[in-house]
């Protein structure tokens, strides 16, 4: 019957309802439709979820065709067994044409993460854009996505969502030449170049923990040393891409720095709040628990980073909280003389920091009491 339904709807109706391993499914059982089911096709899905997540000009797809050896009239073995797992659910994933990946399928591949991913698409988008500005992506933007080894299903779904997402870019990351890709190393833990992490699963975290709160699954917390964080995307954020810069050619400077009460209320809302708009920043959080996850007096900090994560952004400018000190970082070069006010100098990070603070009534004492590093 669904080769009587004309083929434009098909095309502008029926086709752009179904997820990628319903479409395959499709090609492979009707040869009527399988016509319809193009590279070209792919690449407009890939493009409308590249556009949704604001990933445009930031994260993209290998779209060369010769780059990819292989008949890109024939399914990938990816192709093949997405199609075998829908026909017959029982069937265990295989990859028995890996090593010759068409275009056709690499796409596949790029559409089934895209669709998987979700909006932690959009989370990484921002960690990307960051990592760009501080120049630890020598070849610029955007990234390619690398999904050769996903010749599985299990393949994506063997780390959480967020943690396979970065695995698809992240060698294109680098420092002073030194890869910034994930990978597995003993003991169950993960390395991103020099610095070594584990995930912490919720059934760790302690019954009262103000992680639990938060926790996801797609983008769980993650453990370094005796420091947590409450998911990969904060130590993503707030280890390689924000302590490396400095010697990436990038300088983050302290502009101001205020001694604040740690137990005055407005500095607590500010180091807990979890409502902020993306208008005013995004946070990336850390604990300092000494890697015990019941310790008495566990030290919090956070990162409100106010620029740099938007695609228009092109300085990267961000506030640091530790145990009641409130610090403004920024990449923004001085704009104007010696004499000049900090809202002078610095015209793009000063209304960014002025916002945060006014919401949390923390502008008087930070702005016009806060102290110029020395």
């Amino acid at each position: 019957m669904c080769d009587l339904v004309p083929e434009e709807l098909w095309r502008e109706r029926i086709l752009p309802s179904l997820v990628i391993c319903d479409v395959i499914a499709l090609r492979a059982t009707s040869s009527a439709k399988a016509a319809l089911i193009t590279a070209g096709l792919l690449l407009q899905r890939i493009d409308t979820y590249l556009g949704r997540h604001e990933l445009s000009g930031t994260v993209d797809v290998n779209r060369n065709a010769s780059a990819v050896a292989g008949d890109i009239d024939q399914p990938s073995g990816f192709v093949a067994v997405v199609r075998h797992s829908l026909l017959a659910f029982a069937r265990r994933l295989t990859c028995r044409r890996a090593n010759r990946l068409t275009h056709f399928g690499y796409l596949v591949r790029c559409l089934y993460v895209l669709e998987q991913g979700g909006s932690e698409w959009r989370v990484m988008g921002m960690a990307v854009r960051l990592a760009a500005i501080c120049r630890l992506t020598p070849n610029g933007l955007p990234l390619t996505m690398s999904v050769a080894h996903l010749c599985s299903r299990a393949a994506f779904d063997s780390v959480p969502v967020m943690m396979a997402i970065y695995r698809l870019i992240g060698h294109q990351v680098t420092h002073r030449g030194q890869s910034l890709a994930l990978r597995r190393a003993a003991k169950g833990e993960y390395r991103i170049g020099d610095y070594s992490c584990r995930v912490v699963p919720l059934a760790e975290l302690p019954a009262d923990h103000p992680h639990r709160s938060t926790y996801k699954e797609s983008d769980p917390a993650i453990r370094r040393g005796r420091w947590l964080h409450p998911s990969f995307t904060a130590f993503l954020t707030t280890r390689p891409l924000m302590r490396w810069p400095d010697e990436a050619g990038v300088v983050f400077k302290e502009v101001l720095f205020a001694d604040i009460d740690r137990d005055d209320p407005r500095y607590q809302r500010l180091v807990t709040a979890g409502d902020m708009s993306e208008q005013l920043g995004i946070t990336a959080d850390c604990r300092f628990d000494r890697g015990d996850l019941n310790t008495a007096d566990p030290i919090d900090h956070r990162y409100v980073i106010v620029s740099g994560f938007r695609p228009t952004d092109t300085v990267a400018a961000f506030m640091w909280m530790d145990r009641g000190d409130i610090g403004l970082w920024t990449t923004e070069s001085a704009a104007a003389g010696v004499s000049a006010s900090l809202d002078e100098h610095f015209p793009v990070s000063m209304p960014m920091w002025r916002s945060v603070l006014k919401r949390f009534s923390l502008e008087e004492d930070v702005m016009n009491r806060g102290r110029e590093p020395t």
